[in-house]
């Protein structure tokens, strides 16, 4: 799947959503180093191109904010992933704040309840690109202090108080720490 979300660690990971042969994805994989499992938690929402982030440790969290549900049509919904190895409960997605505004292809830091997502998308068309940062705390949206420039498009990791993005449209050499 191109424009994924995807969260964890090289040992225990996740992987959701994303965009295969014209067709919008809902799925959940989980990786435990080894091979590939398919996760019966999937989005609620089919999209690609969110913004995505969390960590896998003993309890796995994960995030995917915006994205796009067709060509034409970008989202502002949240989601947020949870699974404890520790109970015997499945892993599940659940509803999250909504983001102040739609956003596409934007990256994000952090984890699911303590997060950062900059730039991206905004427009339907995907032609504005955006220098808006917003942070989350697992329940709300705040505005964040602008990045440097309008970028999207990018890759992102790190936690919310100490991240990095990098590469991206249309500064494709781009690199820049959040702290």
């Amino acid at each position: 799947a191109t424009q994924n979300g995807q969260a964890g660690t090289q040992s225990n990971a996740i992987l959701f959503g994303g965009y295969i042969t014209s067709a919008y994805q809902a799925t959940c994989l989980e990786w435990d180093g080894s091979a590939w499992a398919t996760n019966p938690a999937s989005l609620a929402t089919r999209r690609a191109g969110g913004a995505s982030c969390g960590v896998s440790t003993s309890i796995n969290d994960g995030f995917m904010s915006g994205g796009d549900l067709s060509e034409s049509t970008v989202y502002n919904a949240t989601e947020e992933f949870d699974k404890s190895i520790n109970t015997i409960t499945k892993a599940a997605w659940a509803s999250g704040g909504n983001m102040p505004q739609r956003t596409n292809l934007a990256a994000a830091s952090g984890s699911q309840t303590a997060n950062i997502v900059y730039g991206g998308d905004t427009g339907p068309s995907w032609t504005t690109v955006s220098n808006q940062s917003v942070l989350y705390d697992g329940s709300s949206w705040t505005e964040g202090t602008n990045i440097p420039g309008a970028e999207s498009n990018m890759g992102g990791t790190g936690t919310q108080t100490a991240g990095i993005y990098f590469g991206g449209y249309p500064n494709v050499t781009t690199t820049v720490e959040w702290d």
